[in-house]
């Protein structure tokens, strides 16, 4: 059996066992993601395969161990603050565990809109959009027709606040252009194939401020816009503010690469 030497957190040596269990992962994360750890990512991800099934359990027809790695790595997501660099870390790890991945995707849309507010962790909202955004640039998951950065994005900046903004919207869209601009880009602002039509279409839905093309350019320049606005306004928190600045001038720069 391994063993994990977690004595510098006051556990000593923990037993490792071939089930999942969260005191498990929550050792071998610390581990990997401490900056005194002598965990290695090859290493962390070999122990954490170790703890997932390879099949299905036929018995019963669930993956209950998956489940559970499903839940705490996301919980852990939405705890780890954006712009901490553990949380790209996290993600690397995220990119080179391929085995839950495919249930995950399919979690996160019949979740979304992602709220993890109730975990009590400031900005949870955002920190998962910036996970999340940080992966798919990695290409660990693959959104098919990349949904979560449209829906994020037109929630955001397409629909009507009330005449004011939305800050967890605005920073949750502003994650993915700054965490995962280019690969945005060129999903959304380069499409040049033809207008998306039936399911596609209805993934690619636009908001009530928005009369464009579903897809391409005009969009793109549409949610700059919006973040510039948004850059501006006086009723939104100054750390919303520099997320819609900084990605709205990332956005400025991705089209004017592209010209």
């Amino acid at each position: 059996m391994s063993s994990l030497n977690q004595q510098s957190h006051g556990t000593g040596n923990v037993e490792m066992s071939d089930r999942y269990s969260n005191v498990h992962f929550s050792l071998i994360i610390r581990r990997y993601l401490d900056p005194e750890g002598n965990l290695s990512l090859q290493d962390a991800v070999g122990l954490i395969y170790r703890m997932l099934p390879e099949k299905v359990d036929e018995s019963t027809g669930s993956n209950m161990d998956r489940g559970l790695f499903e839940n705490d790595i996301l919980q852990l997501a939405a705890e780890t603050p954006y712009n901490d660099k553990t949380q790209f870390r996290l993600a690397k790890l995220g990119y080179a565990i391929h085995k839950p991945w495919e249930d995950i995707r399919v979690t996160l849309n019949n979740k979304h809109p992602w709220n993890f507010e109730r975990s009590g962790v400031a900005n949870a909202q955002v920190n998962m959009h910036a996970f999340i955004a940080r992966l798919t640039c990695l290409g660990a998951i693959f959104p098919i027709d990349a949904p979560w950065p449209i829906w994020t994005l037109r929630d955001a900046l397409e629909e009507e606040q009330g005449g004011r903004w939305d800050a967890q919207l605005v920073s949750s869209a502003a994650m993915w252009i700054i965490c995962a601009g280019q690969w945005v880009f060129n999903q959304i602002g380069l499409y040049s194939g033809p207008q998306p039509k039936g399911w596609h279409k209805a993934i690619w839905s636009r908001g009530s401020l928005y009369e464009g093309p579903l897809a391409g350019l005009e969009r793109w320049k549409f949610w700059h816009t919006r973040f510039v606005e948004a850059a501006n306004s006086g009723s939104i928190s100054y750390e919303c503010r520099g997320h819609a600045h900084k990605a709205g001038e990332l956005m400025k720069s991705f089209a004017l690469n592209a010209m």
